[in-house]
């Protein structure tokens, strides 16, 4: 029996993808977004509810404060809002009661502020697990949480809750990572091409005073015909539409139960399964 095997490809058959995290919300990612909309670079904005509330009564403000609850919307019309806690405590430290209403908490400000559905997350301070608190996390309704931990690879995530990004954005090896995402497909059988994501982190104050090195950054990484640009929540519900489809036992027959197109790689050939149609492979 012949079986036709699959290959994920980003919309519009794209091999590449690049999204970017950053955390905080400080009032320096006004300036990132600028640099970043010119270069068609989508990113993910981590943000504290409690700490912007804190700053209306604190005695210093650090790295020139973060954006104000009425101006969030508008300022990240452009990418993804997703929590960073409530109160940006280390979670492992906390009981599981703790734990709910960080994200709880951080959701529910965040979506009546903007009236987006949050349900990402960046961990503060990184992943450090106490038993039970993903499930924890999960049932908060959170769909993915990233964590610091660099990769250095740019592999597609499965565990979606303990999602490693592939390098901080000042990491030593970064042009490296650049030349090695960049570097041409196997053009003898392009059809085993792996589809490739560059996972980017950090933080926009560390950019102040060296907005340079971020226009640096996004030349080398933006504006590319043959990349996708999402935010975090963009790439999970991508492929988790890619690993919805469903199935005859010899992969002939596709049906894509899901409300997203899903574009894959069937020998030589691209193949578009429009998000409820069913597609029989010749």
């Amino acid at each position: 029996m012949e079986y036709y095997e699959l290959n994920m490809r980003f919309p519009e058959f794209k091999s590449r993808a690049v999204t970017l995290s950053m955390d905080d919300g400080w009032k320096f990612d006004r300036q990132m977004i600028e640099v970043l909309d010119r270069y068609e670079i989508k990113c993910t904005f981590n943000l504290n509810a409690g700490s912007i509330e804190e700053e209306k009564t604190a005695d210093y403000i650090w790295h020139g404060g973060r954006i104000p609850y009425e101006e969030i919307a508008e300022a990240y019309k452009n990418h993804e809002i997703a929590s960073h806690t409530y109160t940006h405590p280390q979670l492992a430290f906390l009981d599981m009661p703790g734990v709910a209403y960080q994200i709880i908490k951080d959701r529910e400000v965040l979506e009546e502020k903007t009236g987006r559905i949050v349900e990402g997350l960046a961990y503060p301070f990184g992943l450090s697990e106490s038993k039970g608190m993903i499930d924890c996390i999960e049932k908060c309704g959170i769909r993915y949480g990233r964590t610091t931990v660099s990769t250095r690879n740019f592999n597609i995530p499965f565990d979606y809750l303990r999602w490693h990004p592939t390098c901080h954005m000042f990491d030593s090896k970064f042009d490296e990572l650049v030349e090695k995402f960049f570097s041409s497909d196997d053009i003898k059988r392009p059809e085993k091409t792996k589809a490739k994501l560059f996972f980017i982190w950090g933080h926009s104050y560390e950019y102040e005073n060296k907005w340079d090195s971020l226009e640096q950054m996004c030349e080398k990484i933006g504006n590319r015909e043959n990349v996708w640009y999402a935010t975090n929540m963009e790439i999970i519900d991508y492929i988790s539409a890619y690993r919805t489809l469903r199935r005859s036992v010899n992969g002939k027959i596709i049906y894509n139960p899901t409300n997203i197109d899903v574009f894959v790689a069937v020998g030589k050939e691209n193949v578009l399964i429009k998000k409820g149609e069913t597609v029989v492979l010749k």
